[in-house]
């Protein structure tokens, strides 16, 4: 999400800062959707 400019290129970021969304739409935020959605089948 850093290098397609989606968060800030520097300084502190927190997690919340991060939309949630987008993040599940990255390959390592796509585990804990796979995980979520198995959960609740």
């Amino acid at each position: 999400m850093v290098r397609a400019g989606a968060l800030p290129q520097q300084g502190f970021l927190k997690q919340e800062d991060i939309p949630l969304q987008p993040y599940l739409a990255t390959r390592t935020g796509n585990y804990y959707q796979i995980g979520h959605r198995a959960r609740h089948a």
